[in-house]
């Protein structure tokens, strides 16, 4: 058996273990964190299309982007998608949708008629909770959009 074998057995080994270990509750306690005192990145659009614009923001602990919040904006609503990361392919999301009693052109401040929540946790490609093939890629997509953003503006 070579060097190069064993590594690479290695490195299956170690990617089987991190899926493995990687569980709701671990995601859930790592999404406990102070962004206020984080170093943060901004930038005033959001990786997937909106009606009315979007917001990304990038939070960092040390040199690491921990939290990402993406907010876009509509007509009739808008939603927040905060992805909680332990590791880029590790991550819990919380995703927030407000939709208005009124569209915005019709009222300037706008009454919220509804709020959903729900939140989804990732291992390493495999979905804790149940959800679809197109939800899973957007969500991989804006994560990895947004991480491929910051390396170039940064990078790291």
């Amino acid at each position: 058996m070579s060097l190069r074998t064993i590594s690479v057995s290695m490195s299956a080994f170690l990617a089987l273990g991190t899926a493995l270990s990687c569980t709701a509750d671990m995601l859930g306690r790592g999404a406990v964190l102070d962004t206020s005192r984080m170093r943060r990145v901004s930038r005033s659009s959001a990786p997937s299309e909106s009606a009315e614009g979007g917001r990304t923001t990038v939070y960092f602990q040390d040199d690491r982007p921990r939290v990402i919040v993406i907010q876009y904006f509509g007509e009739t609503g808008q939603v927040t998608v905060r992805y909680y990361l332990t590791r880029p392919q590790e991550y819990m999301v919380q995703r927030e949708e407000l939709r208005y009693a009124a569209p915005i052109s019709v009222q300037s401040h706008p009454l919220i008629a509804s709020r959903i929540l729900s939140t989804l946790y990732e291992c390493a490609g495999r979905s804790v909770d149940p959800l679809d093939a197109e939800e899973r890629r957007g969500i991989q997509t804006d994560v990895d959009s947004t991480l491929k953003w910051l390396q170039n503006r940064t990078g790291h």
